[in-house]
């Protein structure tokens, strides 16, 4: 059986982001979104799971902040391995 896909989608709580997001889900990839907005993330990890993605997480993240992006690849890595969007 093949690998699931993993897509991270940095900026993915809104907007154009979101709707990419939300079109990994629909094609079957885990997502995960990253944003500064909490709840805004957590309920678009929700929407992308309701959608189709088979397991979909939010992690806060700030850009500019070096340490919070090697903070979302260290949670990417140990939860799916190396993403591949």
């Amino acid at each position: 059986m093949a690998e699931t896909p993993t897509a991270v989608v940095i900026g993915g709580t809104s907007g154009i982001g979101r709707a990419i997001a939300q079109r990994f889900a629909e094609d079957g990839y885990h997502v995960v979104v990253s944003g500064r907005d909490a709840t805004r993330g957590n309920e678009a990890a929700g929407s992308c799971q309701a959608a189709g993605a088979p397991r979909a997480l939010f992690v806060q993240t700030d850009v500019a902040d070096s340490g919070s992006v090697e903070a979302l690849a260290r949670i990417v890595s140990d939860a799916f391995g190396t993403p591949h969007v």
